[in-house]
C-alpha cells in the first residue's frame, strides 16, 4: 500500500502558500467572509504503527475509509505509507467544513477505527496532526 506522499506535500505547500499569501496580502485574509467553521478543513495525521501491526492497521483503516468516503462531507480520506519507514503512515483528510468533520467523528465506522487501532500504534510517538482551514478569499474560491 505504499504510495508517494503527494497529498502530504500538497497540504504542506498549501499551508506555506497560505501563510505567504497572508503575509503579503493581509487584507485578503482579514476580509474572508467565510467563518472558520464553514471553511474547507484539511487534516494531515501522522500515525506510527508497531512493526508487527502494520497489516492489521491497514485493514482497520480500509474499513473506516469505506464508510468515510460515503459521508456527504468527505472530500478525501487517504492513507499513505512512508517510503522510508514502513511503520509510519499519514492519514490525509479533507472535509467540506468543520461540521462535516465533527459529524464524521460521531459515526460508527470512526468509532470502530478508534477501537480497532488500540494497541496497534506506537504509544511513544509524540507527533501531532495538522489542521488547515482553507479560506475561499485567499484561494480564489
Amino acid at each position: 500500500m505504499k504510495k508517494i506522499l503527494p497529498v502530504a506535500v500538497a497540504a504542506i505547500l498549501l499551508s506555506a502558500c497560505c501563510q505567504t499569501t497572508c503575509q503579503k496580502e493581509q487584507s485578503a485574509c482579514n476580509n474572508c467572509t467565510t467563518s472558520k467553521d464553514s471553511m474547507k478543513v484539511l487534516l494531515h495525521v501522522p500515525i506510527k504503527v508497531k512493526p508487527e501491526a502494520v497489516s492489521a492497521f491497514i485493514a482497520v483503516y480500509e474499513k473506516c475509509a469505506e464508510g468515510s468516503f460515503k459521508e456527504a462531507g468527505c472530500l478525501d480520506y487517504t492513507l499513505y505509507q512512508s517510503p522510508s519507514d514502513s511503520t509510519l503512515f499519514f492519514l490525509n483528510e479533507a472535509w467540506i467544513n468543520k461540521g462535516a468533520h465533527l459529524e464524521h467523528m460521531k459515526t460508527a465506522h470512526f468509532d470502530e477505527y478508534i477501537k480497532g487501532i488500540e494497541g496497534l500504534t506506537d504509544g511513544g510517538d509524540t507527533r501531532s496532526f495538522e489542521e488547515i482551514y482553507v479560506c475561499p478569499a485567499v484561494n480564489g474560491k
